[in-house]
């Protein structure tokens, strides 16, 4: 079976900085994962995959709530919502984040647009109420928790930078996020390359 190639756009060499005891979100990224992505190279129906391996730590019962973003430039291109966290304390337990990505409009001043849905793994989530840690599996979710829609407007004909952003409810030392590794894929191959493939793969 010929598989359609996949191109990893930004990958992130090393574990990030564990940030803590904040609210307002901001980068998680190492400047290496952040991705430039030059003009117009968002086209419309373009593809991408976004993968962010974390550490997370909440404080015990206060229950915090973490807020996921996907930023093109100061835009705030596509957001989880805030997700909240149980009663059980964790200090850098692993979650994971996968949001998938398409882009659903073009254009100049803010008609740039992405369609996205985000699935995210973690023990320490839960949809609501004060509950302690899940004794069966682990908490998954579908993000954001709301009606499917574009996010905030974005400029396709400047360049932007693509980076992963977190908030969280309370500025606390106990609540914190690190993110370990990270990866942005394209999964847009054009029939052109496939068609290309196909050839070379017939001809071997």
């Amino acid at each position: 079976m010929l598989s359609v190639p996949v191109s990893v756009l930004a990958r992130q060499a090393a574990s990030g900085t564990l940030f803590s005891s904040y609210t307002t979100a901001k980068s998680m990224l190492n400047s290496d994962a952040k991705l430039t992505l030059p003009k117009n190279f968002l086209s419309k129906g373009r593809y991408l995959r976004v993968t962010a391996l974390m550490g997370i730590s909440n404080k015990v019962t206060s229950q915090p709530s973490f807020t996921f973003q996907l930023m093109v430039g100061a835009v705030v291109a596509w957001s989880s919502g805030a997700v909240l966290c149980d009663t059980t304390a964790h200090v850098i337990y692993p979650a994971k984040l996968v949001v998938d990505i398409r882009v659903d409009a073009e254009g100049s001043g803010t008609a740039g647009k992405l369609i996205a849905i985000g699935e995210l793994a973690g023990k320490m989530f839960v949809i609501s109420g004060a509950v302690a840690d899940p004794t069966l599996g682990i908490g998954e979710f579908l993000l954001p928790d709301s009606g499917i829609a574009q996010g905030t407007g974005f400029n396709f004909n400047a360049e932007n930078i693509l980076d992963f952003w977190v908030g969280i409810s309370a500025s606390d030392a106990a609540n914190g996020c690190q993110v370990f590794n990270y990866l942005v894929e394209d999964l847009s191959a054009d029939r052109g390359t496939i068609g290309a493939m196909l050839a070379t793969y017939q001809g071997a």
